[in-house]
C-alpha cells in the first residue's frame, strides 16, 4: 500500500515536472560565426552567452540536435579527472547532445575562462561556469539545439544600392545596409553616432549599449531582444554581426525603440530621422542632447 502510494506520488511529480518543461518550450541556437549561444523560450530570445567552439570549423558539428542527458560535476574520462576537480575541463555541468550519443559532444563549463569566445575546443561548446549552471537549471532533456554559422550562411555582402541617411547626412559606403534572411538591416554604431549618441560594445555579453542621455538601450547579437532601462522589447528580426563586420539591427530599432522615424525614400535610399531632429522640426524648444 505504502509502496503503491509512493509510486503514485512519484508519477504525479514526474508528470508535473514534464508538463512544466513542455510549457517552457525552450530551444537553443549556437552561432559559430559569432561564438554566441542564445536561449529561446516560445521563439523569443531570453539570454545570450559567449561560448568557445572547435579549433577548426569542422570540429563542432552543425545541424539540429537535442539535449539527451544532463550531468552535475561530470567525470572527464579521457584523463581520469573526477567531477568537481578544478582541473576538470568540463566544468561543473554537462548537457549532452544527441550527436555522438550524449557522451561525445556537449555544452559544458570549463577550467580556463580565458578560452571563452575563442575557437579552441575539440568540438564541444564551452561556457563560463556561472553561465552553464544558469542554463543547466532551466533547460530539460529533449530541448532542441541548432548549431550553425549563421551570418556566413545567411548574410549577404553590404547592399551597395541602399544609401543610409541619418538626419540628412549620408553614412559612409562601408556603413551601408545589409540583408540577412531577406531582411534589410542597418549597422547600429555609425547610425547612432551620426545622431550624437555614444555606444559601447560589451564583448563578454555580446551586447551593444547605447547612452541617449535619458536612458540606456541594450541590443544583443543573434537576438531580437532589446532592453530600454531594463524594460524588455522585441525587434521584428534578430540583430546580427556579419563576418568581419559590425552589429546590424532592424530599421524599426530607430523608430520604435529610439523614437525617431525611418522611411525608404525613392529607390535605394533609407532615411533615418533621429528623435531630436523630429522634435526640432516640430518647432518645439528642446535642450541640447547629452553626450
Amino acid at each position: 500500500m505504502l509502496r503503491s502510494a509512493f509510486l503514485t506520488l512519484a508519477t504525479l511529480f514526474f508528470l508535473a515536472l514534464t508538463s512544466t518543461w513542455a510549457l517552457a518550450n525552450y530551444s537553443i541556437l549556437i552561432n559559430k560565426s559569432s561564438n554566441r549561444l542564445t536561449l529561446y523560450q516560445n521563439d523569443q530570445a531570453v539570454k545570450t552567452f559567449p561560448v568557445a567552439t572547435g579549433k577548426t570549423p569542422r570540429l563542432t558539428p552543425e545541424g539540429n540536435f537535442t539535449i539527451v542527458n544532463k550531468l552535475i560535476n561530470p567525470y572527464y574520462s579521457k584523463k581520469g579527472i573526477p567531477g568537481g576537480s578544478p582541473r576538470n575541463p568540463l566544468g561543473p555541468r554537462w548537457l549532452g547532445l544527441s550527436y555522438g550519443g550524449g557522451g561525445e559532444y556537449g555544452i559544458h563549463g570549463n577550467n580556463d575562462p580565458s578560452s571563452i569566445g575563442k575557437y579552441v575546443s575539440a568540438g564541444c561548446i564551452r561556457l563560463r561556469n556561472e553561465d552553464i549552471i544558469w542554463l543547466f537549471d532551466r533547460v530539460p532533456v529533449g530541448t532542441p539545439v541548432k548549431i550553425g554559422s549563421l551570418p556566413q550562411a545567411e548574410a549577404t555582402e553590404p547592399v551597395t544600392n541602399y544609401t543610409v541617411f541619418v538626419d540628412g547626412r549620408a553614412l559612409s559606403l562601408n556603413s551601408g545596409a545589409m540583408v540577412f534572411g531577406g531582411t534589410l538591416l542597418v549597422p547600429v554604431r555609425p547610425a547612432i553616432e551620426a545622431m550624437g549618441y555614444r555606444g559601447t560594445w560589451v564583448e563578454s555579453e555580446g551586447r551593444f549599449d547605447i547612452k541617449t542621455g535619458r536612458c540606456t538601450i541594450s541590443v544583443w547579437d543573434s537576438s531580437n531582444r532589446v532592453m530600454v532601462d531594463n524594460r524588455p522589447a522585441l525587434l521584428p528580426a534578430r540583430s546580427v554581426i556579419p563576418k568581419g563586420g559590425r552589429l546590424c539591427v532592424h530599421p524599426d530599432f530607430f523608430s520604435v525603440i529610439l523614437g525617431g522615424k525611418v522611411s525608404l525614400e525613392g529607390k535605394g535610399y533609407l532615411k533615418i530621422i533621429s528623435p531630436v531632429e523630429l522634435l526640432a522640426g516640430s518647432g518645439l524648444i528642446i535642450p541640447p542632447r547629452e553626450l
